[in-house]
């Protein structure tokens, strides 16, 4: 019966589909590792934490579920924004492919899997994020919370590219994270790129989200 539960619930909240596509994605990168080698990014790495958010809006779920305690709910909320832009990162990976040109096509194929299976974790775990806000705290304070992922977003590509930083830098070595400030608002890529990014993910997001209400509004006819 528990199994049956887990199973409904990992389905209902599109588990499979994020875990198959994962499973491409590692499968194309070891048959790339095994039969040439592979001298680019730790993609299996950058997947590994994109999958923190997923996990943690799970989590958040489950907690909604059984508790009305929001402070416990705002806690898991605000872990779940300080990785959540791990995971669209993996787009920023393709930057490598200029130095992998042979067999380009085939490397291609994997940044692109990579990159899809990390922006389809950070939406679909937004997509659950936003639903239990708005359940707890309102419509409003659910998109200040959506806004604020994507700005989060296009800060931390700026950040983890050019200045190399990672979410737990805020943890364990915050003054150079404070200090990296300065450098940031004297470079123009920094507000460009932030702005540009943030807006791809949010546009990204308002199809997937038009997509998943449409979906639950013919599951209620």
């Amino acid at each position: 019966m528990k199994k049956q539960l887990l199973h409904a619930f990992l389905s209902q909240h599109f588990f499979y589909p994020l875990l198959w596509m994962s499973v491409f994605a590692l499968v194309l990168y070891g048959g790339e590792w095994v039969t040439d080698g592979w001298h680019g990014p730790r993609l299996h790495l950058n997947l590994f934490l994109a999958w923190i958010p997923y996990v943690l809006a799970l989590i958040a779920v489950l907690v909604a579920k059984k508790t009305q305690k929001k402070w416990l709910l705002s806690g898991i909320v605000l872990l779940w924004l300080l990785f959540f832009p791990n995971a669209p990162y993996i787009i920023t990976d393709f930057a490598y492919l200029e130095w992998l040109e042979y067999d380009l096509w085939q490397r291609i194929l994997i940044f692109t899997a990579f990159a899809f299976s990390g922006v389809m974790l950070a939406l679909v775990s937004l997509l659950f994020i936003q639903r239990i806000v708005r359940k707890n705290f309102g419509s409003s304070m659910s998109w200040i919370v959506v806004i604020s992922a994507f700005i989060l977003a296009g800060i931390g590509v700026y950040y983890g590219r050019f200045m190399r930083l990672n979410s737990w830098d805020i943890i364990t070595d915050p003054m150079k994270v404070i200090g990296s400030v300065a450098h940031a608002v004297h470079d123009p890529r920094f507000i460009l790129l932030s702005i540009v990014f943030a807006t791809f993910l949010f546009l990204i997001y308002y199809l997937v989200y038009t997509l998943y209400y449409a979906r639950v509004e013919d599951n209620d006819v």
